[in-house]
């Protein structure tokens, strides 16, 4: 790790150190061999709740978020679709609000 914050806030090492992991969501932006490292640590401490950004999955990873939801209603994954980080202000703004 090269930095212990980013914009003042909290980094960690590894999906392991979170402080809470049952009530912690992902966003994760990296290429799909790290995606399954990391979906696979953090189904061992407890986290269920994943936003994969585009370029994280492919077969293997699609396969792996399948089997894991049929075993687990409680798992949520969003993928393939926009940018959250490019497109999530235009997709809140469109979105209806009265459902957040």
């Amino acid at each position: 790790m090269k930095s212990t914050t980013i914009e003042s806030i909290a980094c960690v090492k590894s999906v392991a150190d979170l402080e809470h992991p049952s009530s912690t969501a992902l966003s994760l932006i990296v290429p799909p061999a790290v995606t399954l490292q990391v979906m696979a640590q953090a189904r061992a401490a407890g986290i269920k709740n994943f936003w994969l950004q585009p370029g994280c999955e492919n077969e293997e990873v699609v396969a792996y978020i399948r089997d894991w939801a049929r075993s687990d209603k409680s798992m949520n994954a969003i993928l393939g679709g926009p940018c959250i980080l490019v497109e999530g202000g235009d997709a809140l703004r469109s979105c209806d609000r009265s459902r957040l």
